[in-house]
């Protein structure tokens, strides 16, 4: 049967809470105290949505399960999308309504750019101090899969020095650290890595198991988890987050 991987349905749209957090991820501002105009003025989205209102395609860095979820969520938004994902060919990226471009490509003019991409052995500190350097003032990074694909030192002074906005979800280390500098800056929105593990999540990730283990034992293929694919596992690597030293 091969390996079956828990981690995102494998059917896209499906309003996986971990989807529904990166789109809604600058609404964590009113925790820090702020009022909309307040917001506004931290995110520089101005009460808009990727896509809205302006011309230019949003950067994805990898399209995987998360960013498949996440592209119908943000359709209602008419958002063009420009992917690098070098595991992906051209034409399938075209079949999902997105275009391919280099990775050099994503920055410079990029207005919001999502970290998507699983961990490697190959795309540690992918999105080097150079790379981020050339993202613009006004663009938003929002960071959902892991911090091992940002040299997150950069990003974290990058950030502080206002060069452009972030939003991030995932960190080096976990819990972070109180006294890490990326809490002191005005231009970041924070959250706990935490929308795989509310609530409606964990029971969804219940039913995936329970669905495909009574598949298996009725002789039928496993649909919802997703297969761990022989030619790419040896790139995979390995997602735990460690914790900080006592």
């Amino acid at each position: 049967m091969g390996v079956l991987a828990q981690t995102r349905p494998q059917e896209p749209g499906s309003g996986d809470s971990r989807e529904t957090e990166v789109v809604s991820e600058r609404d964590a501002l009113p925790r820090r105290g702020g009022r909309q105009d307040q917001r506004d003025e931290a995110t520089g989205l101005s009460g808009q949505m990727p896509g809205q209102g302006r011309e230019g395609f949003d950067r994805w860095v990898g399209f995987g399960s998360i960013a498949r979820c996440l592209r119908p969520l943000l359709a209602p938004f008419d958002c063009p999308i420009a992917v690098y994902d070098p595991w992906l060919a051209e034409g399938y990226l075209r079949s999902q309504g997105v275009e391919p471009v280099l990775l050099e490509h994503l920055f410079a003019a990029s207005r919001v750019l999502f970290v998507l991409a699983a961990p490697t052995t190959e795309n540690r500190a992918l999105l080097s101090r150079e790379l981020l350097a050339q993202i613009g003032t006004s663009a938003v990074l929002v960071l959902v899969s892991r911090a091992h694909v940002v040299d997150f030192d950069a990003l974290t002074e990058l950030v502080l020095q206002g060069r452009f906005k972030a939003a991030i979800d995932i960190f080096p280390v976990e819990p972070l650290p109180v006294d890490h500098p990326i809490r002191t800056a005005p231009g970041a929105v924070l959250s706990a890595h935490r929308a795989g593990s509310v609530k409606e999540g964990l029971w969804e990730l219940g039913r995936m198991v329970v669905d495909d283990l009574e598949a298996i034992t009725r002789g039928l293929p496993p649909q919802r988890l997703q297969p761990a694919q022989s030619e790419l596992i040896g790139h995979v690597a390995t997602s735990r987050i460690p914790k900080p030293r006592p």
